[in-house]
């Protein structure tokens, strides 16, 4: 017995070992449009691995979006993007008076609660934290055209009780959501964008102020895609942590009456 025991324990570290994590999502809000942007690395920390090559921007049909930063996947068990493509279609079947957009969030967290519950996931995610980190396990932005036309999104931060692990070891995984109107977000690594957003070192004043000027006379389309994707790349490029990042720097829109517009998406990546 002690011997199965053990083997069962083996074969679980090992799957939760091929977890994929990492990413920089940055989503600029407004109410014509979303645009979201995102790199293409997803990285396999426990065994130093990564490809370049994931589509961490989902389009489910044309007025439905959908892109998370942090344990996205665990190969061959789930992935948080096709569970939320799962939600997404069973709720399209439905005729409620709730917009979709709630529906899916909320069934979408109930899912991924059971998943981000397992002890070798919040394990790895509370030794690989630093000092100044929260507990956060992802996060998520949920975008949707409703039957008018209009846009409506939300962001979900999925975290974790630090002090209830640490110190009995028991875990409570607490989502947190948050409606967005207008504004811009980061998600995964953000400690470059907010250095460029707000202009914190002077190689971010220099380069910005050269930058918008130079994106200023864009359409307003163009100039949003443009400047999700820069605070992206300046992610990649600049961000201490290179193992977790890489291009391409994949970029949709979702705009309001139109639905869903991709402006750069690497070729194995799907439409919707």
């Amino acid at each position: 017995m002690k011997l199965l025991i053990l083997l069962m324990l083996s074969l679980t570290q090992l799957a939760w070992a091929q977890v994929e994590t990492g990413s920089v999502v940055f989503v600029d809000f407004a109410q014509d449009e979303i645009t979201v942007a995102a790199d293409s690395r997803s990285f396999v920390p426990a065994i130093s691995a990564h490809v370049d090559t994931e589509c961490k921007i989902s389009a489910f049909g044309n007025k439905f979006v959908f892109s998370l930063a942090g344990y996205a996947s665990a190969q061959g068990r789930w992935t948080a993007a096709s569970e939320a493509r799962k939600v997404w279609e069973s709720q399209s079947k439905i005729v409620s008076n709730v917009p979709i957009l709630d529906r899916v969030v909320e069934g979408w967290i109930t899912v991924m609660k059971n998943i981000y519950s397992d002890p070798v996931l919040i394990a790895d995610a509370r030794k690989r934290m630093e000092i100044e980190d929260d507990p956060i396990v992802a996060s998520a932005v949920f975008a949707a055209m409703d039957k008018s036309g209009n846009l409506r999104s939300k962001l979900v931060e999925i975290y974790f009780d630090i002090g209830l692990f640490d110190l009995l070891k028991q875990i409570r995984i607490v989502p947190k959501v948050i409606d967005v109107t207008v504004g811009q977000s980061s998600l995964g690594h953000s400690e470059i964008i907010d250095e460029f957003r707000n202009g914190t070192t002077e190689r971010a004043r220099d380069y910005m102020n050269w930058y918008t000027a130079r994106i200023a006379s864009l359409p307003l389309h163009q100039r949003r895609a443009e400047f999700t994707s820069k605070m992206a790349e300046l992610t990649v490029l600049l961000h201490p942590d290179k193992d977790a990042l890489a291009f391409p720097i994949d970029v949709l829109q979702l705009r309001q009456r139109t639905g869903v517009h991709w402006v750069w998406k690497k070729p194995n990546c799907p439409e919707n």
